[in-house]
């Protein structure tokens, strides 16, 4: 009787068995249940919950029959309090129902604590949303977690940051980040380069070490070096969340782009989050380029140079290249200068424009045109070694501007000057500001 009714609001054989299995825990006879059940499924579908999140919530949580509709209530009023709204409480009731079980002194107790904890109330509620387990918790069980995390070295004010984005980590037992970073140092990362991979993405914590371990291995087989996994890693840790199957295919775009494995390669280890973008949006940027006046071989070179490029809109491209252009260069030109020098692209307008003014002003007009990769140095650099030249009688001029830039090293062992005393003994930008 029992079974069959059960099957009849919807129950599948396997959630039958496993409510029976749990029936002991009830303490109900099975008219009782079979009661209960009824009227509680028809109870909760008023409140607003599905059929199917009503046998949801039975499934993991049978001591729910127990509890009357009015004591469900209690705690539903109790969250709208709070702030939360229906469709908010039933979602997340739905992932977490143990909720329902818990005195509404605990929840308000709990509110409370995290609180104190540092959390607001709108984290509160973005935390419960996403993990209503957290009120299963001790406050003894969460502060040991808390003091775990900082014996390893986060501090207070990023324990509170990292577990507002994935507050589920306030789950896990302390010694899953011990075995995390004890897998992660095996496999050549540093423990300071562990701390800053959860740091930057603490979501990788929750993956399965195994699927972790997968990925690395991926890497491996599509002819990355290892000291060359962990660059791109450390630089992007969400990478570690594609899948075996995203990686190939994102590698696999790449090299029906017109890139060969090993420009793929390196342009993955230069930008790491090139392997989240879709191919489309690719294609997308690839084709704007053609449009601006680039052959596919020259957007081959760019972007393989510089494949953050990737990274900006179609609009910011389109700005950069306007302001260029203002600076007294034609179409053509700006379109010579990015293709020296495609990271000039990253390069904040006043930033050129400033480089431009200077370079004009020692007679090197020429500069963005014939060296461009030079504009890389800061011009608070060049103003100094100018300067610097000047002291000693050197005039530099078109044919010895290369002086200006020679690298640390060279200059450092021609006239004992680094570069951090040229440029606070002749500033720049004190001068620019007259």
């Amino acid at each position: 009787m029992l079974i069959n009714s059960m099957k009849e609001l919807g129950y599948n054989d396997d959630q039958i068995e496993k409510i029976i299995n749990m029936y002991p825990n009830t303490n109900f006879k099975s008219e009782t249940l079979e009661f209960n059940i009824n009227s509680l499924c028809n109870d909760l579908e008023k409140l607003g919950y599905t059929r199917q999140q009503v046998i949801r919530i039975t499934v993991k949580t049978p001591q729910i029959f127990g509890l009357s509709i009015e004591n469900i209530k209690e705690k539903i009023d109790l969250f709208e309090e709070y702030g939360f709204s229906l469709d908010e409480i039933i979602a997340f009731t739905s992932k977490n129902s143990s909720v329902f079980t818990y005195s509404a002194d605990r929840i308000v107790d709990k509110n409370k604590f995290l609180k104190e904890l540092g959390y607001s109330k709108e984290d509160i509620m973005k935390m419960v949303k996403v993990f209503p387990a957290i009120y299963t918790y001790s406050e003894d069980n969460i502060n040991s977690k808390i003091k775990h995390l900082l014996d390893l070295g986060f501090s207070y004010s990023y324990i509170m940051r990292m577990t507002k984005r994935v507050p589920s980590i306030l789950g896990f037992n302390s010694d899953r980040f011990d075995i995390y970073i004890y897998y992660f140092v095996k496999l050549g990362f540093t423990r300071e380069e562990v701390i800053n991979i959860i740091k930057s993405n603490p979501s990788t914590i929750v993956m399965d070490y195994k699927s972790l371990l997968s990925t690395i291995k991926e890497f491996r087989d599509l002819g990355f070096p290892q000291k060359k996994i962990i660059k791109i890693i450390n630089d992007s840790p969400n990478v570690l969340g594609l899948s075996n199957e995203t990686l190939r295919k994102k590698v696999r775009d790449l090299t029906n782009s017109g890139y060969s494995d090993i420009q793929v390669r390196k342009m993955i280890v230069k930008f790491p989050n090139l392997l989240t973008y879709t191919n489309d949006l690719i294609q997308e940027k690839k084709k704007f380029l053609i449009d601006l006046g680039y052959s596919e071989k020259d957007v081959i070179g760019i972007t393989r140079l510089f494949p953050s490029i990737y990274s900006f809109s179609i609009n910011s491209i389109k700005e950069k290249f306007d302001n260029i252009e203002k600076l007294g260069f034609t179409h053509e030109e700006v379109l010579q200068i990015i293709n020296n020098c495609p990271s000039l692209i990253a390069f904040k307008s006043e930033n050129l424009r400033a480089k431009k003014e200077f370079y004009d002003s020692i007679n090197i007009p020429n500069l963005f045109l014939n060296d461009t990769k030079n504009l890389i140095q800061s011009v608070e650099l060049s103003y100094a070694r100018y300067n610097f030249y000047k002291s000693i009688n050197i005039e530099i001029n078109e044919d010895n501007c290369y002086k200006l830039f020679l690298s640390q090293e060279n200059f450092e062992l021609q006239y004992y000057k680094t570069n951090k005393e040229l440029i606070k003994q002749y500033n720049y930008k004190k001068t620019s500001k007259k």
